[in-house]
């Protein structure tokens, strides 16, 4: 027979473990409590997704999260070796075969040791705050941030209270890379930054955004909490479909919002040289660059070679041919017009540098669009 326990139910076995006896417990250890003890139940509760829970205020979505089904199998299959558990229930025990994506409410009261996984995990802090240590630095997190944290990045998460509630959402490194990375993927500077800090296994980090509390990114975490638990053939996809919306609307309104983890090498005012070179792409020199933001050009150039994956030129070179694309596919300008607009000082020397990133020249890339789309 198959046991099962509730979100609540397990937050408030956190909670009793925190305020009565001083002490961190793991959730595996408050699993194991709830059997113990007899508390649990014979029969899975019902998830009631009958309405869309992004309808909801906040709290009555807190009250339906803590409504949801926990399963006690593992706990009962392990039950030697869990007494004594105080590590998390590793990776392998996370996903299921077929699942890409899990979404949950972070425990309050946790036992908060350091640790690193190789997936993916972003988080958003519906309400409170919390604690956030990365790597050897701490971060006070408020209400309406979301962040991002690389894998092989070290971390662990604080909330010691009754009403901070976070909502995690743990994607597996393949399918963030897949699906998410495309979203990154457009001619935009900030977008090659992203992929650089969090693609690189060497490189662990993290991205925090502050949302400014919007109604839009918090009635999809509430839509992308609710599909995960109905657990259907079509879950999967749809929890993916609604993450690609979550970050587009994220990226699309708070880029400039960026945090990360400060290196030796890593400047913070980064992201505000990357914004810098985005709006002055076609005239900009290292030079001024420099004098604009009081850096030394040479440690200039090797700041933006670690954090952005390729020296000043490729990364001039790259934006200006992606503009050029985007010019091509969408208008009829010359090739002498694009080159002019795009900050090229001859078309010679545009079609040369656009053949090194597209394989062909822009009049072949124009005419090769037109033959596919004509059939």
């Amino acid at each position: 027979m198959a046991y099962y326990t509730t979100v609540g139910a397990v937050q408030a076995e956190l909670a009793k473990g925190f305020h009565e006896l001083h002490r961190h417990f793991s959730v595996p250890q408050a699993l194991y409590h709830i059997y113990q003890s007899g508390k649990f139940l014979e029969k899975k509760p019902h998830v009631p997704t009958e309405e869309l829970w992004s309808r909801y205020d906040d709290d009555e979505f807190i009250r339906r999260v803590n409504e949801l089904p926990i399963g006690l199998d593992l706990i009962m299959k392990n039950e030697d070796n869990i007494q004594n558990q105080d590590n998390p229930i590793g990776e392998n025990l996370l996903f299921a075969l077929n699942s890409d994506v899990i979404v949950f409410r972070a425990f309050n009261y946790i036992n908060n040791d350091v640790h690193r996984h190789d997936f993916f995990e972003m988080g958003y802090l519906l309400r409170g705050q919390l604690q956030m240590q990365v790597e050897k630095e701490m971060l006070n997190l408020h209400e309406g941030q979301f962040y991002i944290i690389g894998p092989n990045a070290r971390h662990a998460i604080t909330m010691d209270d009754d009403t901070s509630v976070l909502i995690c959402i743990d994607i597996r490194k393949s399918t963030f890379e897949n699906s998410f990375f495309n979203l990154m993927a457009t001619e935009d500077l900030l977008s090659y930054f992203f992929q650089s800090i969090l693609a690189r296994p060497d490189y662990p980090n993290y991205m925090l955004f502050t949302t400014q509390n919007e109604e839009h990114v918090r009635s999809l975490i509430k839509t992308l909490t609710m599909e995960n638990y109905i657990a259907d053939s079509y879950y999967n996809i749809c929890c993916i479909s609604l993450i690609n919306l979550l970050m587009s609307v994220i990226l699309r309104n708070y880029s400039d919002t960026i945090q990360f983890y400060s290196y030796d090498f890593l400047s913070a005012r980064f992201p505000l040289i990357m914004r810098y070179i985005q709006n002055h792409y076609q005239t900009v020199t290292l030079r001024e660059l420099a004098q604009q933001f009081h850096y030394n050009e040479t440690y200039l150039s090797t700041l933006i070679r670690k954090n952005a994956g390729m020296s000043f030129s490729t990364l001039l070179n790259k934006l200006k041919t992606g503009r050029a694309k985007n010019y091509l596919e969408t208008s009829a300008m010359s090739i002498q017009d694009i080159s002019e607009a795009v900050g090229y000082s001859s078309a010679d020397h545009f079609s040369r540098t656009f053949k090194k990133f597209y394989h062909c020249s822009p009049r072949d890339y124009r005419l090769n669009l037109q033959n596919s789309v004509h059939g």
